[in-house]
């Protein structure tokens, strides 16, 4: 193991492997610009982060993004080449255990339907297999654009209104009502269904036009007002925020593969599936 790591050596390791479906980590990006922004300033490699090494070569990397408030952490990896992948993983696996300096209750995996090993290797420590969810995609070229009556763009005295039908569309997430409205900005919007002034739906979106993505974080349609196409309207005006940035082609989201109401959505708006994904956790 190396107590040095080199950031732009793991994250060309990583965009590598997880570009191929039988090492695809769901939590990892495939663009080494976009990892190396993220273990720099949102991850610490040092404390999360091992790294295994043969004949100066590196065939392995495992970590963890750590939420230490919560004690939950999401595992990036194992990353490894071909050759004794699962001794090589358990052997990076025991080393990471060791070296965090934090109890953490809970650990999250994220892989690949087609990333046998990575299950193997989930099995083997025990870990609970969870749901399946699809990673869906729209191209710009392939997107068209919607009508949008109704659709208004800014909060401005809807706030409250609005707070209100997030936290009952998802009452217990990762952003409240009032932490999105704080989220608000340039890149970072909410677009409301309005109509006789009543808050009738909503989505929420975010891009980030350093790296050319968006995605959609949070829809919401009022169950009064479902089956009216809100829904629909809400994601294409959400798609179309997205692609108003510069240099953005396509625009991807994730969606439990038992939520088929929601896929139907999607797709009618215009998304592909592009790959399925398994989830794992495991309480310690």
């Amino acid at each position: 193991m190396h107590t040095i790591l080199d950031v732009k050596e793991i994250a060309s390791f990583i965009a590598r492997l997880n570009n191929e479906e039988e090492h695809s980590v769901g939590y990892c990006g495939t663009n080494e610009e976009e990892i190396i922004d993220t273990l720099t300033n949102e991850m610490d490699i040092e404390k999360y982060f091992v790294t295994i090494y043969e004949n100066e070569e590196l065939i392995g990397v495992l970590g963890l993004d750590v939420d230490e408030e919560a004690k939950e952490a999401e595992i990036w990896g194992p990353f490894v080449k071909e050759d004794k992948w699962q001794e090589v993983a358990i052997m990076m696996w025991q080393e990471l255990l060791v070296k965090i300096p934090i109890d953490l209750s809970t650990f999250y995996g994220f892989y690949h339907k087609q990333n046998n090993r990575a299950t193997e290797f989930m099995t083997s420590l025990e870990f609970t297999r969870g749901g399946e969810h699809s990673i869906l995609e729209v191209h710009k070229d392939e997107f068209v654009q919607g009508t949008y009556s109704h659709i208004v763009e800014e909060l401005n005295g809807y706030t409250a209104d609005f707070i209100a039908l997030h936290d009952r569309c998802f009452p217990s997430t990762y952003y409240d009502g009032k932490e999105i409205t704080e989220r608000v900005n340039e890149n970072q919007n909410v677009f409301l269904y309005v109509e006789n002034d009543v808050v009738q739906g909503y989505v929420y979106v975010e891009a980030d036009p350093e790296f050319n993505e968006g995605s959609i974080e949070f829809i919401g349609v009022h169950p009064d007002s479902q089956g009216k196409g809100i829904g629909l309207q809400l994601t294409k005006r959400a798609i179309d925020y997205l692609f108003s940035f510069n240099g953005m082609e396509s625009v991807r989201l994730c969606v439990s593969r038992e939520n088929e109401t929601a896929i139907r959505l999607y797709e009618r708006a215009g998304f592909k599936e592009k790959k399925q994904l398994i989830s794992f956790s495991k309480e310690t």
